[in-house]
């Protein structure tokens, strides 16, 4: 292997991944090794911890902002869905003793009949 698969590559333009030949070959990861890209490649320097403080303390302010007003928004809001609800829970309710009553009243019908199956009515 070694410098003896390909050309060199003379800049980091040409200093890919894969720089010397086929992916992943030991020139192509000692190009990278060595090249001017390396400091890119380390780790990023971590936030002090007086600022992670900070920005915490930020995010929970305008977390609990947020809170507060769809808090608001909903105490605005319950009333009438509620409202609502029990109006249209009423308008089920009433739907339900008619259709109950009705096939109650079909089904006396049906055993009265004599022939049950031509005759029914729904």
């Amino acid at each position: 292997f070694g410098s003896s698969v390909g050309p060199r590559p003379r800049n980091s333009a040409e200093r890919s991944p894969f720089a010397g030949g086929s992916l992943g070959n030991a020139a192509g990861r000692k190009a990278r090794r060595r090249g001017p890209g390396r400091a890119r490649m380390q780790r990023r320097k971590k936030p002090k911890l007086e600022q992670v403080a900070v920005d915490v303390e930020a995010l929970r302010d305008s977390l609990e902002e947020q809170v507060n007003s769809l808090r608001s928004e909903l105490v605005k809001v319950l009333p009438t869905c509620e409202s609502r609800l029990k109006a249209s829970m009423q308008v089920v309710q009433e739907r339900i003793e008619v259709v109950s009553s009705a096939s109650e009243q079909s089904s006396i019908r049906v055993a009265s009949d004599s022939q049950a199956y031509t005759k029914r009515e729904v």
